[in-house]
């Protein structure tokens, strides 16, 4: 019997008192069997799918590079997979509006 794939999801956190802050969510899933991982990469207006080779080093890259690098974010937190799929959902509901315009 296969094990489950591995799965994070990520956001970055906002920084305290400071106005400025977009919301980042990533769902990293590791995939063994083709020996790399895709991230999903979540904004308000944007979604985003990339293959990459080492599920360790895309969450280690999300949490060392990314977050901190992200105007008004401090860091990066693991967030439920609920949170994601609200976000997520609300991203293409947004997307799917504009597509009809």
């Amino acid at each position: 019997m296969e094990n489950p794939p591995r799965i994070i999801y990520l956001q970055n956190q906002k920084t305290e008192n400071y106005a400025f802050y977009n919301a980042w969510l990533w769902k990293v899933i590791d995939d063994p069997k083709n020996e790399c991982c895709h991230v999903i990469f979540v904004t308000k207006d944007e979604i985003e799918i990339e293959k990459k080779d080492d599920f360790f080093d895309a969450v280690s890259f999300i949490k060392n590079t990314l977050c901190k690098d992200n105007i008004g974010s401090d860091g990066c937190e693991e967030i439920t997979r609920q949170e994601f799929d609200d976000f997520f959902a609300l991203t293409v509901s947004k997307i799917n509006m504009l597509s009809k315009i």
